[in-house]
């Protein structure tokens, strides 16, 4: 479609949007149009674009003050759609740009990374691992990390601290205006997306460490039986942890999570959250949870994976990472290790712990003085 083309489709929505046909805009008019393109737009943001568009000041917004906010400092025939997209995103609110495909492949890239829906934390991750982050160029807004933040809080509404599929919708028409592209250029890189990439901190090169061929004694010996013992063994759970973690924690095969929100909070208790010997009890206590391709030594390992640096305890969150970080230790699906979770009660209170046997205390026939009891020479 040529700009001309554009121009023409324009003015027969700007016609429509015209309900009493005198050839202009007021407030009114302009406000439905904007409710319309986005729900949660509120009024005050209304007549801040009213007043962008109507540069004349006469209360009134005709056809030609709104295409020339609509192509902002061009002119002429040479009018380009270059920073239409932000401008309009910015001030109007999200809405389909007449480009947009079937949203089906981008609902299971969001499947992946959310579940049935995310936190701003988990969209902070999503867009980061699809590179839809960029620098503000001469025709582009940009889209960086503080313009995240920001377009998680304008698609979900207040009160609301988690995103659905339909925000989610809106928040990529915002990043498509930001980056002064079309919808369906967004669409087609979340649609291409293969899940969530895991990180983790790169240990530099340690020569002995790392070359095995240095190895001397004991270590060399268990080298060459890797897995038997000691420090070999170590050696290769570190190898398993790298590989588990650099595998894709596919969120498809999920289910709800309130049940093992469940017994985090039973095992969390008052505090909320799990420190590393908490979370390491938790899993001993949980039957069946440790076995297979997650013994209890790769207990610590996950939880120093989940924990965010600088911290020593882990949230829900971070403890859902740590279940899907078990499943693929375990070579399951995570659903399994959910529901093994699930069937958990809480921690097992214990009674009393019955003392050891104690021959000077238990054998009363050892006892002397005034400890035999009554009796000759007792009392």
């Amino acid at each position: 479609m040529t700009t001309d083309d554009k121009i023409e489709a324009m003015k027969k929505k700007f016609k429509n949007l015209d309900a009493n046909g005198d050839g202009t805009l007021d407030f009114d008019e302009l406000k439905d149009m904007l409710m319309r393109g986005n729900k949660t737009f509120n009024e005050s943001e209304c007549m801040n674009l009213y007043k962008g568009c109507d540069t004349n000041g006469d209360g009134k917004i005709s056809f030609e003050e709104f295409l020339n906010f609509v192509y902002k400092g061009d002119h002429g025939k040479n009018r380009s759609t270059a920073g239409r997209h932000q401008r309009l995103a910015a001030a109007a609110g999200p809405s389909d740009d007449g480009t947009e495909n079937d949203w089906g492949p981008c609902l299971k890239t969001f499947t992946d990374y959310a579940g049935t829906d995310m936190d701003g934390k988990e969209f902070m991750k999503f867009c980061k691992d699809n590179k839809l982050m960029a620098k503000p160029t001469k025709n582009s807004a940009g889209f960086q990390a503080v313009d995240v933040d920001m377009t998680f809080a304008k698609v979900v509404p207040k009160g609301q601290r988690r995103l659905n599929f339909e925000m989610f919708k809106d928040a990529c028409r915002i990043i498509a205006g930001k980056r002064g592209i079309s919808n369906a250029a967004i669409q087609d890189i979340i649609s291409g997306s293969s899940g969530p990439i895991l990180q983790g901190t790169q240990a530099e090169a340690v020569r002995f460490h790392d070359d095995k061929s240095t190895y001397t004694g004991y270590h060399a010996k268990n080298e060459k039986h890797a897995g038997v013992d000691g420090g070999a063994s170590a050696l290769n759970r570190h190898e398993k942890m790298q590989e588990a973690k650099a595998k894709k924690m596919s969120s498809s095969s999920e289910d709800d999570w309130g049940h093992c929100e469940r017994v985090f909070r039973a095992f969390a208790g008052a505090s909320g959250d799990l420190d590393g010997r908490e979370f390491y009890n938790m899993c001993m206590n949980i039957n069946g949870l440790v076995r297979g391709g997650f013994m209890k030594e790769e207990i610590d390992s996950v939880f120093s994976y989940v924990c965010p640096r600088g911290k020593r305890s882990i949230e829900l969150e971070e403890f859902k990472n740590a279940v899907r970080y078990i499943a693929n230790d375990k070579d399951e699906d995570t659903n399994v290790t959910q529901s093994c979770i699930a069937k958990s009660n809480g921690p097992e209170m214990h009674g009393t712990t019955k003392a050891e046997y104690n021959k000077f205390h238990d054998d009363k026939d050892l006892y002397t003085g005034s400890h035999v009891g009554p009796g000759p020479g007792g009392r």
